[in-house]
């Protein structure tokens, strides 16, 4: 496994183990359906690689998606977000996710469709050496 898949791995790991999660997914292919909610969907989607001799400095870009619907949806949207938040932390500080994790952004969007949603978006920037050529 590499350093950039144990990262994702060990992210989907502990954010399955939140109470409200029902699904937790990587790069889910498929649509998210009402069933799968609350769910959360993770992606790797950017990482800009620094030349530091023999080794690589990755920066890493995930999203995490947190997806649901749920009554006081505005409330419920801002604790679930606030609680992947700190099982981030938690887990930085157990599993040091990488050397160094950077959190970018937060937003929230609530919209009707078929009933009142939520989607919750972090960004983060993890940091890793590798040695060259890997990831």
């Amino acid at each position: 496994m590499t350093i950039r898949e144990e990262i994702i791995n060990n992210l989907q790991v502990g954010l399955s183990e939140l109470d409200f999660v029902n699904k937790t997914f990587v790069w889910s292919a498929r649509s998210i359906t009402k069933a799968d909610l609350p769910a959360i969907d993770i992606r790797d989607s950017e990482d800009d690689i620094e030349d530091a001799n023999q080794s690589h400095r990755h920066n890493l870009k995930v999203e995490i998606t947190l997806i649901l619907e749920e009554e006081d949806i505005r409330q419920k949207a801002l604790s679930f977000g606030k609680q992947i938040l700190q099982k981030i932390k938690e887990l930085d500080e157990e599993l040091k996710i990488g050397e160094y994790v950077e959190l970018l952004s937060t937003d929230m969007e609530i919209g009707q469709e078929n009933g009142v949603f939520a989607i919750v978006n972090i960004e983060l920037v993890v940091v890793y050496t590798t040695l060259k050529w890997e990831i």
